[in-house]
């Protein structure tokens, strides 16, 4: 993940007032609470795309942990919605579900992949 996307995800962090004590061998994984947009392209051919709301579990430069109320097929596509700081807009990172699984009664630990920014 670009260096500066990684930047963003933690001042957002710092201004949501979470704490990134937590971190994990592998990636430098880094706890957080910010909730993001994120749409969902499944694999299933018939079935629509669908965007919602998701909190970050944690992230990395390789990729990031979302938290969920469903379970996301593994396979699906991502794309999580990361506001900038100004003008409105916002940096789309593509992204590919890895894992999926369950982590309390109704909330779902979705692990995708970093894989771009869409244009």
């Amino acid at each position: 993940m670009p260096p500066e996307i990684l930047e963003r995800l933690r001042q957002s962090v710092e201004a949501a007032g979470s704490v990134a004590g937590e971190h994990r061998q592998g990636d430098g994984r880094v706890a957080v609470g910010t909730t993001v947009t994120v749409t969902v392209t499944p694999i299933d051919a018939y079935a629509a795309r669908s965007t919602m709301r998701m909190r970050v579990s944690d992230f990395s430069g390789g990729g990031v942990g979302l938290l969920f109320g469903e379970s996301i097929s593994i396979g699906s596509e991502v794309t999580i919605h990361l506001p900038r700081e100004r003008g409105g807009k916002t940096d789309n990172l593509r992204c590919l579900v890895c894992n999926c699984r369950s982590v309390a009664d109704g909330v779902y630990r979705v692990g995708v992949q970093f894989e771009g920014i869409e244009k």
